[in-house]
């Protein structure tokens, strides 16, 4: 499976020796130039930055530049940065089955394009579960693909007396012992 990745989880997955899962959960990690520059902008030292230049020297974080310039509707330009733009771009161009992002309005703009969208806490769920990961066709038509929250349902969910919590699909011992990666 394809994915494109914005700076976002790539950043968090680094700070927590995670960076790793996203070689194995997908088959390809695409990030556009934007990306790149912006995670390895970092000065020296900076926590899980050795791990961010590790992946690319390694080859399995791989960086493609789009074909066709920056096209989005200036509503949905602003509310994002140029690596989330591009990102989301190039995810759409190479039909990319998901894209990788914890901004809101990116993932917003992917779910309305079509695209099938993960962040950093889908991905470490999803390495948590047995079985198949992100690959496959299951993959591709989103069965695998947590979705973004919603927060007027999370919202409403409160309002009606609920928990406001969201269901990511974990068991009841899963939800009450600390994430053990695999």
């Amino acid at each position: 499976m394809r994915a494109v990745s914005d700076a976002g989880p790539l950043i968090h997955l680094s700070w927590i020796d995670q960076l790793g899962l996203l070689d194995r959960l997908f088959e390809e990690i695409i990030v556009p130039p934007a990306v790149r520059d912006e995670v390895l902008a970092s000065p020296a030292g900076t926590l899980g930055l050795d791990r961010i230049q590790r992946a690319f020297a390694e080859g399995w974080l791989q960086v493609a530049a789009l074909a066709r310039p920056l096209r989005l509707a200036r509503s949905v330009a602003d509310a994002l940065d140029r690596g989330e733009a591009e990102a989301l771009l190039l995810a759409e161009e190479i039909r990319a089955d998901l894209l990788i992002t914890d901004d809101t309005p990116a993932r917003e703009e992917a779910v309305r394009r079509g695209l099938g969208v993960v962040g950093t806490i889908g991905v470490l769920t999803q390495a948590r579960r047995p079985g198949p990961r992100f690959r496959g066709p299951a993959a591709s038509t989103g069965t695998a693909s947590p979705r973004p929250v919603d927060k007027r349902s999370v919202a409403r969910n409160d309002s009606r007396g609920g928990s406001g919590t969201v269901d990511l699909g974990l068991t009841a011992s899963q939800q009450h012992r600390p994430l053990q990666l695999v």
